[in-house]
């Protein structure tokens, strides 16, 4: 039996007229282990907000093992009660149809350098998709094997 496998790892921002482009581009890749940040190409689209106002999507993907380093590195920095909320809404954040797994990040804590789970709209978005047999239970098991979740 296969069991799960991380496939990518994908980190969105939106950047409003109002913000940095670059502390926001320095916020997502954050994310990022050092030695891995000069080889990830950041796609940028300008979008629309629902008033007509620019808005600069950012986007990163990570593949494979860029993409569980850069969750060793997250798990790394995020605080032991965060990773609780993430294992305690696991069964809301996975989707076992897509294989993915979605969280938040407060965009003005990671200008701190500091990663902090958060429900607002002013975030990083983290999505993880998963490969191989990605049941609920053996994600789980994956994400505490980075130690992502406790």
């Amino acid at each position: 039996m296969s069991k799960a496998e991380f496939a990518s790892l994908k980190l969105r921002a939106f950047i409003y007229a109002t913000e940095s482009e670059e502390k926001v581009l320095k916020a997502l890749l954050s994310l990022v282990p050092i030695e891995l940040r000069d080889r990830v190409a950041v796609s940028r689209q300008l979008v629309k907000g629902h008033h007509g106002n620019p808005i600069v999507l950012a986007q990163a993907v990570l593949q494979g093992g860029d993409a569980e380093a850069s969750l060793r590195y997250i798990a790394s920095a995020l605080a032991t009660s965060d990773k609780s909320i993430l294992k305690a809404g696991l069964p809301l954040r996975y989707d076992p149809r897509d294989r993915k797994l979605s969280f938040r990040l407060s965009k003005q804590e990671l200008y701190c350098g500091k990663l902090v789970l958060s429900d607002s709209g002013d975030v990083v978005h983290v999505t993880i998709s998963f490969s191989g047999k990605a049941s609920r239970e053996s994600v789980g098991k994956l994400l505490e094997d980075v130690g992502l979740i406790q």
